[in-house]
């Protein structure tokens, strides 16, 4: 359904007014962008894990019009995403982040989904693990001739 949404509004916001004709990607185009997405979600893993905040966020949208929805909470703009995680960032010793259902939805050419459920098994500051699962969503768009994560989702499951 999202993917529906998304292939109908995006190929009309150009902001020129017009409609431009795009070609349909061929099937080693589509392969190409996962390919990309698949390595930039490496990158955001490996972020995690680290509790590097630089490394999580190398490549999202530096921009107000950045969202990232967390389990119900929104955070709007770069700044204030980076700054809530980098704070969550600081009570945790290491992050273990294990995806499964992993999908990446190329929209177009310019545009696809990263979509997976995950569990994050956390060790924190004061000794204690934590272990939580989710659903996760990330889209990412091409501005400037580079790959931007523009929208996150993350959801977790409700403890048993």
């Amino acid at each position: 359904m999202i993917g529906v949404i998304f292939a109908l509004v995006l190929p009309g916001c150009n902001g020129g007014g017009h409609h431009e004709e795009r070609k349909q990607l061929t099937p080693e185009e589509s392969e190409a962008v996962k390919s990309e997405i698949k390595a930039l979600m490496a990158v955001v893993i490996e972020g995690l894990e680290t509790n590097d905040p630089d490394k999580l966020f190398r490549d999202f949208w530096r921009s107000d019009s950045a969202s990232f929805y967390l389990n119900g909470m929104a955070m709007q703009g770069y700044d204030e995403i980076i700054g809530g995680f980098s704070q969550g960032m600081e009570s945790r010793q290491n992050t273990k982040m294990t995806l499964s259902s992993e999908e990446i939805v190329v929209l177009d050419r310019d545009a696809a989904m990263h979509l997976a459920e995950f569990t994050n098994s956390m060790v924190l500051t004061n000794d204690s693990t934590m272990t939580v699962k989710g659903y996760w969503s990330a889209v990412f768009k091409k501005i400037n001739e580079q790959w931007k994560v523009v929208h996150v989702h993350e959801s977790f499951n409700p403890a048993p």
